[in-house]
């Protein structure tokens, strides 16, 4: 019978990050971390920070026992959310060019976001 390793640790990292996330402003934050590569430096950098906790499942083992341990890492929750704000704040100064050049200016409200009027000259 073959049995899977799961990084319960990052499936908290994951949930958390999503949920930090949601506190900062859309843009630049959310927009900038809504880009995978961004996102999976993020998680890298919480997860090369904090101890991480495995459990192995066996097949037919739903997410339910996998969430239910992930419980256990309630203890380190504080400091996987401190890691979070310091690695998005670390992740936005060292991509701060890829941000400026990725992230849509914000609108001066003459008229509105995306609006094609412009794109055709």
């Amino acid at each position: 019978m073959t049995t899977k390793v799961v990084n319960i640790t990052q499936r908290v990292v994951n949930r958390e990050v999503e949920r930090v996330l949601g506190q900062y402003p859309h843009r630049p934050y959310r927009q900038a971390f809504a880009h995978p590569e961004l996102r999976r430096e993020l998680v890298a950098y919480v997860l090369n920070r904090v101890e991480n906790r495995y459990i192995t499942v066996h097949p037919g083992q739903d997410d339910q026992l996998i969430d239910a341990r992930s419980h256990q890492l309630a203890l380190q929750q504080p400091q996987i959310e401190q890691l979070i704000h310091q690695g998005i704040q670390k992740l936005i100064r060292s991509n701060a060019e890829w941000v400026r050049s990725h992230i849509p200016p914000k609108s001066d409200g003459s008229q509105r976001d995306g609006e094609p009027s412009h794109w055709f000259g």
